[in-house]
């Protein structure tokens, strides 16, 4: 994975996060949370700084206020998220009970991880020095490096996504074209159980490694590489797939 690493490396010099990341949110609901609101409604240069305030903000009270909040929950997934059909019911309420159980034991039921875009997004503000995001974009970029670069061939199983790039340009398609030898799943792609901690575990560790020697130590918190790999699905990564692959029909 060492390839994969360095072109990471590249794309962190040449992309400034503070710049391409626009990830807006209302921050209203936060007020009912003083001393959240109070800080993360101020004043940021740009939204990648307020992003990253919410984030350290967030971790720092869920640690101090383990119970009673259910709300929050619900306004991560749904409003800071954009997943809104998420529902604050009883189905889901489960779901998150159930979640925080698994990732405890660092093994996820299918039930928990067909929902792991939205479920993912608590566990990354719960604890964001190990936990990260389970997007569809992220996964996008790091499969594509991974079938591209990588000698060692294991992909990460795609979640639902709503970027219509990622709708054309079908990343399991082509792992699938690729390995044509292969004809199970389970052969090219880690299971569902293991996925999102092993995910975690490579997102920390390249993190140590890509920001080690010229950023502060909270740069080496792995969701500023999550956030690097959002970002250039859409644009590096599609790019790059396109002129990569050439098709003959045989």
């Amino acid at each position: 994975m060492n390839n994969v690493l360095e072109q990471l490396k590249k794309y962190s010099k040449e992309i400034d996060l503070s710049s391409r990341f626009l990830w807006e949110f209302d921050g209203t609901f936060l007020n009912s949370i003083p001393q959240i609101g109070s800080f993360v409604n101020g004043n940021f240069n740009n939204p990648f700084e307020r992003n990253e305030a919410l984030k350290f903000k967030l971790t720092e009270y869920f640690q101090q206020n383990p119970s009673d909040v259910e709300n929050l929950h619900f306004w991560i997934i749904n409003d800071w998220g954009g997943i809104k059909n998420f529902k604050n019911n009883d189905q889901n309420r489960s779901k998150i009970k159930n979640f925080k159980n698994e990732i405890k034991n660092e093994r996820l039921t299918r039930g928990t991880f067909s929902t792991i875009s939205s479920l993912s997004k608590l566990s990354s503000f719960w604890d964001c020095k190990n936990f990260v995001i389970y997007d569809s974009r992220v996964i996008y970029s790091l499969n594509w490096l991974i079938l591209k670069l990588s000698k060692e061939k294991k992909y990460y199983p795609t979640p639902a996504g709503r970027s219509e790039v990622i709708a054309n340009y079908n990343i399991d398609t082509v792992i699938r074209l690729f390995h044509k030898d292969k004809n199970r799943d389970e052969d090219l792609y880690f299971s569902y159980k293991e996925a999102y901690h092993k995910y975690c575990h490579l997102m920390k560790d390249w993190s140590m490694k890509l920001w080690h020697d010229n950023y502060s130590v909270r740069r080496q918190y792995p969701f500023y590489l999550e956030m690097l790999l959002f970002l250039i699905a859409d644009k590096e990564i599609f790019e790059d797939i396109k002129t990569s692959i050439h098709i003959e029909i045989k």
